[in-house]
């Protein structure tokens, strides 16, 4: 089985949850894992070891919003050519990535899962409350688009979500 994962944190993965479960333990399973990630520094390396699958990054750049949003794009367009490759989509904790997968993954008809691993509308709403002027209602505008995405497309639309708590569960079946 060969699953793309799409995430936000650089290439190679740091975090252990996706090294351990989609690492080592995919691949004694036989799963392939595919990443797709983006940089977080223009011009930083993507090279290393990552032996589930291949990876895939897409980005900040030195040249601002207008390169990114062009190279993401591209890359999106790229993937959706090939996804025949693919059985399941699976993104973490991006909501507005996860609407573009999405909308691949049913025009290829392909499984979509969602990964929770924190809500990012209470997140963007937590920082506004931290933040004075044009930052305040920039933050909280952002964690009503973040909670708009979840409640009325990604969750209902995906085929299977997953949260990394119990806590956090039930605090989503309760807020989505």
């Amino acid at each position: 089985m060969r699953i793309l994962f799409a995430r936000n944190d650089p290439i190679p993965p740091f975090r252990h949850d996706v090294l351990t479960l989609f690492g080592k333990y995919g691949m004694r399973l036989g799963l392939a894992v595919d990443l797709w990630a983006q940089r977080k520094e223009p011009g930083a390396s993507q090279e290393g070891r990552w032996l589930a699958g291949k990876t895939f990054a897409c980005g900040k750049s030195r040249f601002g919003f207008l390169n990114q949003a062009i190279r993401f794009f591209f890359f999106l367009f790229i993937f959706f050519i090939n996804l025949s490759d693919y059985h399941v989509i699976q993104v973490r904790d991006r909501p507005i990535t996860a609407c573009f997968w999405l909308l691949a993954a049913k025009v290829k008809r392909k499984p979509f899962f969602y990964w929770m691993s924190y809500p990012d509308d209470i997140g963007y709403w937590m920082l506004s409350d931290h933040c004075t002027g044009f930052k305040k209602y920039y933050y909280f505008a952002k964690g009503c688009l973040m909670h708009g995405l979840l409640r009325w497309i990604v969750f209902p639309l995906s085929d299977h979500a997953f949260v990394q708590s119990d806590k956090l569960k039930s605090m989503i079946s309760d807020r989505y």
